[in-house]
């Protein structure tokens, strides 16, 4: 009832607007006046008046995914304008990482790179998971948690997983067999992820 059920229905709400706005006036969807629709949606209550002042913010430009890049790696709000131009900010990343002089940070942006696909920083991860022990972890009880579903390790193994190296499988592997029941399920979840992303 409090998470986005709300927000689903919104959105539904504005898609059905918008689709008789469209019919009424024989438009496409693509075509109708969408300023008048935020103007019905703020009479609602669907979204706040500010919303009728906002500018469109896509293409996100370089200097905004530069600066969502030099955010606090291990929290970034705007992880979203990294994701969203990985033409634009895959180069800054790798920069960012090579020129880190906090290993903390430059573990981060290496996982983020090996989110993105990119191997820039496999050793910096390869280096975190070897010989490492398992963290808390996320007990997965039953929909009521908020905030991460993965521990750190978790998402380093996963993040190695997904650059698809075959030499993420040894650390990989050597993690798993330190699974037992007494683990949290994120650990073994992370362990199938990583494994099926490296066939």
């Amino acid at each position: 009832l409090i998470r986005m059920q709300p927000d689903m229905q919104n959105l539904g709400y504005a898609a059905g607007l918008a689709a008789a706005m469209a019919a009424r006036n024989g438009h496409a969807v693509r075509d109708i006046d969408v300023t008048e629709l935020q103007k019905r949606l703020v009479e609602k209550g669907n979204i706040p008046r500010e919303a009728l002042a906002a500018e469109d913010s896509y293409p996100v430009s370089p200097s905004r995914i530069r600066e969502a890049v030099e955010g606090t790696p291990d929290d970034h709000p705007d992880m979203a304008a990294i994701l969203e131009r990985p033409d634009v900010s895959l180069p800054i990343l790798r920069d960012a990482y090579r020129s880190a002089e906090d290993e903390e940070k430059r573990l981060e942006y290496a996982n983020i790179l090996a989110m993105m696909d990119d191997d820039t920083g496999i050793e910096t991860l390869l280096d975190r998971v070897r010989g490492a022990d398992w963290d808390e972890g996320w007990p997965y009880t039953g929909g009521g948690q908020f905030g991460r579903c993965l521990s750190r390790m978790d998402c380093y193994l996963v993040s190695l997983g997904q650059i698809g190296d075959d030499r993420a499988w040894q650390p990989v592997a050597e993690m798993g067999r330190k699974l037992g029941p007494e683990h949290k399920f994120s650990h073994h979840r992370a362990i199938a992820i990583a494994c099926e992303k490296l066939a």
